[in-house]
């Protein structure tokens, strides 16, 4: 009911029809929304802590165990991601970042759908908006671009005072975003699941072992 009254497009059918320049463009103007979104001060009192997002990251390993269940080390790569996660960063967070949460049009950016927001790590918000990312890039077929939105997005994040991204942590909150993202492919049954949510486990993977 609400989306069609919605000022702006969709993140998901923007980047769709967007040559690569005008997606890089796109995702600069959502991350420094994200940054201006993340140093607001609301009336809100609701808090989630690491223990809270590795509680969520091991529910979605077990989705993925049940959906999934030739894929070993599941229980390694969620102890991984546990040890790193890093605390006390705190601001506003929208928390479910999907494409579609996301409008645009020429002047402005507006986020919907923020019944999971919440006083966190902000840098959630940036990690899961990439991390759906690539799970566009894999539902295309292009493997080359898995990644590649990140600098972008993390250049525009700090340059419009967002926290710092390279802080330590920051490749366990990449990494449970890519298992939640694939979690989610694997729920909804989509065409090549199983090869898409190996192929994102397999980053979650090489990112807690770099970090």
């Amino acid at each position: 009911l609400v989306l069609p009254a919605a000022p702006g497009t969709p993140l998901d059918v923007a980047l769709a029809t967007a040559s690569p320049a005008a997606r890089e463009i796109l995702l600069r103007r959502v991350a420094a929304a994200l940054a201006r979104f993340a140093a607001a001060t609301p009336a809100l009192d609701v808090h989630r802590t690491r223990d809270d997002l590795t509680a969520a990251t091991t529910r979605a390993l077990d989705a993925i165990a049940r959906l999934l269940p030739a894929e070993a080390g599941l229980d390694t790569l969620g102890a991984a991601i546990a040890a790193r996660l890093p605390g006390g960063v705190a601001g506003l967070t929208h928390g479910d970042l999907k494409l579609e949460h996301v409008l645009v049009d020429d002047a402005a950016v507006w986020l919907i759908d923020l019944d999971s927001c919440h006083l966190g790590d902000p840098r959630w918000d940036l990690a899961l908006l990439a991390a759906r990312c690539d799970g566009d890039h894999l539902r295309a077929g292009d493997t080359a671009a898995l990644g590649g939105d990140w600098r972008a997005l993390c250049d525009a994040y700090v340059a419009a005072g967002g926290p710092a991204v390279e802080a330590r942590g920051l490749g366990a909150l990449r990494a449970a975003a890519w298992v939640d993202v694939a979690a989610g492919v694997l729920k909804r049954h989509e065409d090549g699941a199983a090869l898409r949510a190996t192929t994102l486990l397999d980053l979650a993977r090489r990112e807690v072992t770099a970090s």
